[in-house]
């Protein structure tokens, strides 16, 4: 990390004007460059100094503390969210939801985070489907016996028209034919799909069919000019379109598709056949119980590191700040299955968390995220720390000017002690 010495920066009760105190030292250091009186031998005044500014630590501390800051949010609730404006925008793992169909073959289901978690009955009376014509069957490497000449097809979906026009020509085969209205019908601007299908008797034939379910895109080929349509039996509908029809607790439904939204948009469920299921939305304690486990580990890591470091400023100081929110919820973690240790750690029993989870999943959410929850709380205090200044938990009082390397080139801890360099982390 680059910290450049044209930056003399002092909290501010020290009223200094960095350019003065600059020049002054610029001046003092020639003064004793010239009289030789600082050791006898000082040539570069950055040098009488040695002690180094330890950024690895200051990186790793706010590392530590930001990462804490990420595991906890994840366990505040949206409604202790919306009170302590912790995030721009909540991702609660206690709003995320899990959907499980009781018939898969009948429809599969998917639940977004924050869908109501309830059931529903759900009766498939009819699925959508789409319109599909095909054509006679044609062999096709014989001569054509189609009317050569201009043909114009119109071809009608949705309330929208267009023609097309194919020219028969005499040395044309039947399948030439049929080539040439795949590729007008599929450069059209409707919504159609047209493909040459071989048969296992190896005749061919054309089939046509709406790229979209429901009886809004179902669709009418008809001749214009010349007879082509007519000859090929293009307007020959094999699937008619059809809506699905569709109960939801007992009330009717119709849709144009085969995907379907409730609970405004939150639940997604897709009719695979006709029949009965149930859709139950519940939390994702899985992930509930990931969430908590990584808040965990991260709590101890960061707990680990202030310790590793009590000869940092109010290190230990902001450690104890951190386990006495959890020593103060000792008895109320531990009924979730998470246990405040005698060293000031937690420990995260995924069974009894699990089983808490399914048996008192209010009890497990208000604990860790509510307004009050530990998480809450943890959160809360990181925060306040990385809003202050970051010099306040270093060894920066005893230094108070430092060179681009990071060396201390004049001490003055005594007169202008903790110098703030919090503008760099």
């Amino acid at each position: 990390m680059r910290i450049d010495s044209s930056y003399s920066l002092f909290n501010t009760s020290n009223n200094i004007n960095s350019y003065n105190f600059y020049s002054s030292l610029v001046n003092y250091s020639n003064l004793s460059t010239r009289t030789q009186n600082v050791n006898n031998s000082l040539t570069d005044i950055s040098s009488i100094y040695t002690n180094s500014l330890d950024t690895d630590y200051l990186d790793n501390f706010q590392s530590q503390l930001s990462d804490l800051s990420t595991e906890a949010e994840s366990l505040i609730t949206e409604e202790a969210d919306s009170v302590l404006n912790t995030t721009e925008e909540s991702d609660s793992v206690f709003s995320e939801r899990i959907a499980s169909s009781s018939n898969t073959d009948v429809l599969t289901a998917s639940a977004d985070t924050g869908a109501t978690t309830t059931e529903y009955e759900v009766q498939v009376n009819q699925l959508a489907q789409a319109q599909v014509n095909e054509s006679a069957s044609f062999d096709s490497d014989v001569a054509s016996s189609f009317t050569t000449g201009d043909n114009t097809i119109q071809l009608s979906q949705g309330g929208q028209s267009e023609e097309i026009n194919i020219n028969v020509l005499s040395s044309d085969t039947n399948s030439d034919v049929l080539n040439k209205l795949e590729d007008e019908i599929n450069n059209s601007e409707l919504d159609l799909s047209a493909d040459i299908v071989t048969n296992d008797d190896g005749t061919q034939q054309l089939q046509v069919e709406s790229n979209a379910t429901g009886t809004s895109d179902k669709f009418a080929i008809s001749d214009v000019s010349g007879d082509l349509a007519t000859q090929t039996n293009l307007d020959n509908t094999v699937q008619a379109a059809q809506d699905a029809e569709y109960e939801v607790n007992g009330e009717s439904q119709v849709s144009t598709s085969n995907q379907l939204e409730i609970d405004n948009g939150q639940l997604s469920f897709d009719l695979q056949s006709t029949g009965s299921s149930t859709i139950t939305v519940s939390p994702d304690n899985e992930s509930v119980t990931e969430a908590a486990q990584s808040f965990v580990d991260q709590f101890n890591d960061t707990i680990g590191f202030l310790r590793d470091n009590i000869q940092q400023s109010n290190s230990l100081e902001l450690a104890q700040n951190l386990t006495s929110i959890t020593e103060s919820s000792a008895s109320d973690l531990d009924a979730i299955g998470i246990e405040s240790r005698i060293d000031g750690t937690l420990s995260l029993n995924e069974e009894e968390f699990s089983q808490s989870l399914e048996e008192n999943y209010d009890e497990v959410k208000e604990t860790l995220g509510s307004v009050t929850g530990v998480a809450s709380q943890v959160n809360d205090q990181v925060e306040n720390t990385l809003s202050g200044p970051i010099s306040e938990y270093s060894q920066l009082s005893e230094y108070s000017l430092y060179n681009q390397s990071g060396q201390s080139i004049f001490p003055f801890s005594s007169m202008y002690s903790g110098a703030l360099f919090d503008s760099y982390f």
